[in-house]
């Protein structure tokens, strides 16, 4: 039982990609990770891959620090139901990284717009915005949306 998902993290210069797993929430990888890439580019971190994907991590985690439900892997993911989003920073630090989706490479800005933005996400993204435990407000409404 759960909803497994990953955020796969490629930075410069690295031999093998990070994998920022969770648990209960992979059916909504793509509306934290576009929270996650927003608050980087809001606090001016999106050109730094080691605060930018520790601000990633931290907004799928809501900061939780549980000892079970999240993790980090290097190489390829630990256990997975769901289309991995690659974020992909260049090796030219300080720029922005693109996201990669099904095949598809998207702007940073075109990505936070469409899975942080559009109507058709707005229930997931208030909810997990406004909750300090999203998956404890999943398991509550019955494990879904």
């Amino acid at each position: 039982m759960g909803d497994r998902g990953n955020i796969q993290i490629h930075q410069p210069e690295a031999r093998e990609d990070i994998y920022l797993y969770t648990h209960w929430t992979g059916s909504y990888i793509n509306e934290i990770l576009a929270l996650g890439l927003a608050k980087s580019k809001a606090v001016g971190r999106l050109g730094d891959p080691a605060y930018a994907t520790r601000i990633i991590f931290d907004t799928l985690t809501n900061c939780e620090g549980e000892d079970t439900g999240y993790g980090i892997s290097v190489g390829s993911p630990c256990d997975n139901e769901h289309d991995i989003p690659l974020v992909y920073w260049s090796d030219d630090f300080g720029k922005e990284p693109t996201v990669i989706y099904n095949g598809v490479e998207h702007t940073v800005d075109a990505y936070i717009a469409y899975w942080a933005g559009s109507p058709e996400h707005n229930e997931a993204v208030a909810l997990w915005s406004q909750s300090k435990s999203f998956a404890g407000k999943l398991a509550s409404m019955g494990g879904s949306l």
